[in-house]
């Protein structure tokens, strides 16, 4: 293969082996970023198959403030674990002296194992069906992981000569402000992500994929970068039918792509949410924070996807000169099965933020993985309540849903009166709903039982049309109910191709708030 042909924009062409299309490591430095960035999105094709939505489309990475291991203080029996990814550089050196003779080498003992599948690929139509054959055949390839593996780590050894170069290249000597060290930069992100999700693939037989989205936000945010969530599934154990968030079922996917089409009806589009009533600088950010809380994350694509939605209109509100002030965001994915928050926490390590750390005089989004037992659940202040609460396909036998309802009562924030004036007395007050959980499970004909219990603990749709009476009635304040969980709307939708167990007829999605007892 030629390779100084230039990189093709598509990426839905036959596929080629690592082992063919990959230069030599010690040539890396000769490369321009168009060229390494095309190498990088040939392997990614591979070993992070993208997966759409329900039409299905999803949104981009946002990068993961560090985090001390430390104990929640302001959640009692939660505790943070930062996630330990490994880089796979321990097992992979790339050394520097690589010659001529090691080239030589190589290539006789490469000649044979690639020249065969090739031919194998070769001999295909290029139907998607077939290309998307070809890649799993390739993906499942181990000799041709560890060439990838090899040389993403070569890549990522000489990544700050390669990204210096890349600066010393124009004209303008902006360094780091330079587009061209930028994009290098950026190349060397997309490299270290790859080589984090090959490594763990290639140790557990697990699979990497990419969820795609691009959220229809506020005219204010531009959505047309998508935003793309890594994700690793691995294997569900023989032995143990608990861990099933070790994989990311149907109901994830579905309901990402649900609040991506309508951010703002599902409470995450910032700009209307907050801006409308907000009077400032968007440097500065509100006193009060965005609490979300996910329970039962698994691999936490739900939770990675609130963030980067969170992150995308966050960056915006830094740059803008006046007239928003959105507050700080927290995303907690909480989970109790060890395997499972290993995985969460690997999963997460593969998504860093796309801006560098946090600041007291900018708003700001973080998220942190969380052991929670839901039958240890402490009830928490009004003040550390959370505004949304979700829940994934996480009752799996017919006593979940009572847990569930139990927790989210002693998380979810209660109404309240607020003024929309700085707080003064003759500002207008207006209601506030409080805090939402959404509960989405698929309906399944082996979990009938489980679907029943649903509808039993939670009860039918209130009307909405007596409901604010319920709720404000006879000239009481907010704060003088007695409140209950109730589902304020109810939604169904049909199982997609391609998308969830064949065992998953459709799913109902279920929008939960307080209603007045």
């Amino acid at each position: 293969m030629d390779h100084n042909t230039s990189p093709t924009s598509a990426l839905d062409s036959k596929p080629v082996p690592p082992s063919t299309l990959l230069l030599p490591v010690r040539k890396i430095l000769e490369l321009p970023s168009a060229k390494v960035s095309h190498l990088v999105a040939e392997l990614s094709r591979i070993y992070t198959p993208e997966v759409l939505g329900t039409r299905f489309e999803v949104a981009t990475p946002v990068r993961r403030p560090a985090s001390k291991r430390t104990k929640s203080t302001k959640h009692p029996g939660v505790s943070l674990a930062p996630p330990a990814v490994d880089s796979g550089y321990a097992s992979l050196v790339a050394s520097d002296d690589e010659g001529e003779e090691e080239d030589k080498q190589q290539s006789a003992a490469l000649e044979s194992a690639v020249q065969t599948l090739v031919q194998d690929l070769s001999s295909k139509p290029k139907s998607p069906d077939a290309v998307e054959e070809q890649l799993a055949l390739l993906r499942a390839d181990e000799f041709e992981r560890s060439c990838a593996m090899k040389w993403l780590t070569g890549l990522i050894a000489r990544s700050a000569e390669w990204v210096e170069l890349g600066a010393e290249d124009e004209s303008d000597e902006s360094s780091e402000s330079s587009e061209e060290y930028q994009k290098r930069e950026k190349v060397v992100e997309k490299a270290s992500a790859l080589l984090a999700a090959c490594s763990g693939s290639s140790a557990s037989g697990a699979l990497t994929r990419c969820f795609t989205f691009r959220p229809r936000l506020s005219s204010e945010v531009s959505s047309s970068t998508p935003i793309q969530i890594h994700l690793k599934d691995d294997p569900l154990p023989a032995q143990d039918h608990t861990a099933v968030g070790l994989q990311t079922w149907g109901s994830a996917p579905i309901l990402a792509q649900l609040i991506s089409d309508r951010p703002a009806v599902h409470g995450l589009d910032l700009f209307k949410r907050f801006g409308c009533n907000s009077v400032g600088t968007g440097s500065h950010p509100r006193e009060d924070t965005f609490k979300v809380l996910e329970l039962g994350a698994g691999t936490g694509l739900m939770s990675l996807f609130v963030w980067r939605i969170l992150e995308q209109q966050l960056n915006v509100a830094r740059n803008h000169v006046d007239g928003f002030s959105l507050p700080n965001c927290s995303v907690f994915a909480t989970d109790y099965h060890p395997s499972v928050l290993s995985n969460l926490n690997f999963n997460l390590g593969l998504n860093p933020p796309s801006s560098p750390g946090t600041s007291s005089t900018r708003p700001s989004v973080t998220i942190d993985s969380q052991v929670l037992d839901w039958n240890s659940c402490a009830v928490l202040d009004d003040a550390d309540r959370f505004d949304i609460v979700y829940g994934v396909d996480i009752i799996y036998e017919k006593e979940h849903a009572q847990l569930v309802k139990s927790v989210v009562e002693k998380v979810l924030k209660f109404p309240s009166l607020t003024k929309t004036i700085d707080d003064e007395p003759q500002g207008d007050v207006r209601y506030s709903t409080g805090g939402i959980f959404w509960l989405i499970y698929p309906l399944r004909p082996t979990h009938e039982v489980e679907t029943r219990s649903i509808e039993t603990v939670f009860g039918e749709v209130v009307d909405m049309a007596k409901w604010p009476e319920n709720i404000i009635g006879h000239g009481r304040g907010v704060g003088d109910r007695d409140w209950r969980l109730g589902v304020l709307e109810m939604q169904s939708l049909q199982r997609r191709k391609g998308i969830g167990r064949a065992d998953e007829v459709s799913y109902r999605v279920l929008k939960l708030g307080w209603v007045a007892s």
